[in-house]
């Protein structure tokens, strides 16, 4: 028996190749050939038949870069498949750029900028300084809105000791002693040689106060440690003030080489390296600054040239006196120191003249005749006692006695001697006078004495021994 079944059934499914099987089955028998009772078939489900079966066109905003384009899908059915030809086209450009199909609006008020800021501290002249930059939204809640910052200067601090390295510079204590030492001679001019240790010079040191307090400045100089060149001090020395300070001194030191060191001082320097100065200087001292330094000018003893008195007057001098190159020299003239009248001798003037001395008088010694008369056969004898003051010849030129006369000196330092012995005729007439000439051997202005002796043969009277001298006198004038 066979029987033919048209069943409807609404297959819904995706689009896609699929097999069908049908099957029957015995509800109340037993199948004997259960392997006939299957069929299967494949069949294919399409999307579509026609464009309409792929639905209607659509269109929708997207955004291309920074513009927002309009999107449109048609559909179309091709083979049974739906797919879409899309167009696209610019709607908008988008000057904060595109998202979500729309144009982004940048800001809508300054807070969508964000917050004012501050940079760093920075410098600027003698103020510690910031950027404040303060972000505004221009052309707000529009798609041509836009940030943009303003920014301005503002002091964060004005700095008292200045501003360095984004920092207020805490201040410094410096005072400077500037292009070293100066010498220079007492009337300005700049000393670079050798110095002389008998002159004064003026030390100039220029000082400069660096920092940026009042300081109290003393100073301390010296020359090899044995000449101390100390400067005034300076009180409540302004900050960039600068002095010239200038300081005489003699540099009265042995010749040579020393280093000539000053230093500034004050209770408190943050830089210590340039408030000290030194130079070296080469010391050297002159032979002589007086004329008496090279002798003492003198005369020579006097003595004779010709009839007149000379003596050598020797004069000392100091050239270039006081400096490095002076030297002592000496030059001796001859010079006429007295015109004589008569003569020169031994260095003095001498003017002589002959005196010629009465006959002598003398009493008789006491321990001889003792009277003015001596009997027959005794003698008679006189002494003159003479200093010869200034006598330059003494002599005796006559004598007077009876018959035989006899003369002896005598000084202090001699013995009696005789230096003259006359004999005439025994009892000749008497009062013999005779010229002689007999040298007197006195020492000049020493005493001496002359004792005459007359012997009496035939008797003596009124005391016949007598003698007549001249001598020479002369007056030395110096």
């Amino acid at each position: 028996m066979k029987w033919s079944l048209f069943p409807y059934v609404n297959i819904t499914c995706l689009p896609g190749i699929y097999n069908i099987t049908v099957g029957a089955s015995l509800l109340t028998a037993i199948d004997e050939n259960p392997f006939d009772n299957i069929r299967t078939r494949q069949f294919r489900v399409v999307e579509c038949l026609e464009n309409s079966h792929c639905g209607s066109s659509t269109s929708y905003l997207n955004c291309s870069g920074s513009n927002v384009v309009n999107i449109t899908a048609i559909p179309t059915c091709s083979g049974g498949s739906c797919s879409n030809t899309t167009n696209s086209s610019v709607i908008e450009n988008c000057p904060a750029g595109c998202s979500e199909g729309k144009c982004k609006i940048t800001c809508h008020n300054n807070s969508d900028c964000g917050n004012p800021f501050y940079s760093d501290p920075f410098c600027t002249i003698n103020n510690l300084t910031r950027n404040l930059t303060i972000p505004t939204c221009e052309n707000p809640n529009t798609i041509l809105s836009f940030c943009s910052n303003v920014s301005s200067l503002v002091v964060n601090k004005t700095c008292e000791f200045g501003c360095s390295n984004s920092n207020c510079n805490p201040g410094v204590h410096d005072v400077a002693i500037l292009n070293g030492i100066r010498l220079e001679t007492l009337n300005g001019t700049v000393v670079s040689g050798i110095i002389n240790c008998e002159k004064e010079y003026n030390v100039i040191i220029n000082v400069s106060n660096l920092g940026n307090f009042y300081e109290n400045v003393t100073f301390h100089g010296d020359v090899g440690g044995l000449l101390f060149v100390n400067h005034s001090d300076i009180i409540n020395f302004a900050p960039g003030s600068r002095v010239l300070l200038v300081k005489k001194v003699k540099l009265d030191l042995n010749p040579g080489v020393y280093s000539m060191g000053i230093n500034a001082t004050i209770p408190i320097d943050n830089v210590p390296g340039n408030n000290y100065a030194t130079r070296q200087i080469q010391i050297d001292c002159p032979v002589c600054s007086l004329d008496s330094e090279c002798g003492t000018d003198t005369n020579s003893d006097n003595f004779c040239s010709g009839k007149n008195v000379y003596k050598n007057y020797t004069s000392f001098t100091c050239n270039n006196a006081g400096e490095i190159n002076s030297y002592c020299s000496n030059s001796t003239i001859t010079i006429v120191n007295k015109t004589c009248s008569q003569t020169c001798s031994e260095g003095k003037c001498i003017s002589c003249s002959t005196v010629i001395s009465n006959w002598t008088q003398d009493v008789p010694d006491s321990s001889k005749a003792g009277r003015l008369t001596a009997p027959k056969g005794l003698w008679f004898q006189r002494s003159v006692n003479i200093t010869p003051v200034n006598w330059k010849s003494g002599r005796i030129i006559r004598t007077f006695s009876d018959d035989f006369m006899k003369v002896y000196y005598s000084d202090s330092n001699t013995s009696e001697f005789s230096i003259y012995n006359e004999t005439w005729g025994k009892c000749n007439p008497r009062n013999h006078e005779r010229a002689i000439n007999i040298t007197i051997p006195f020492t000049k202005d020493k005493p001496f004495t002359l004792r005459m002796v007359s012997e009496c043969p035939c008797g003596c009277t009124w005391g016949n021994a007598r003698i007549k001298y001249e001598y020479e006198v002369c007056e030395i004038s110096s």
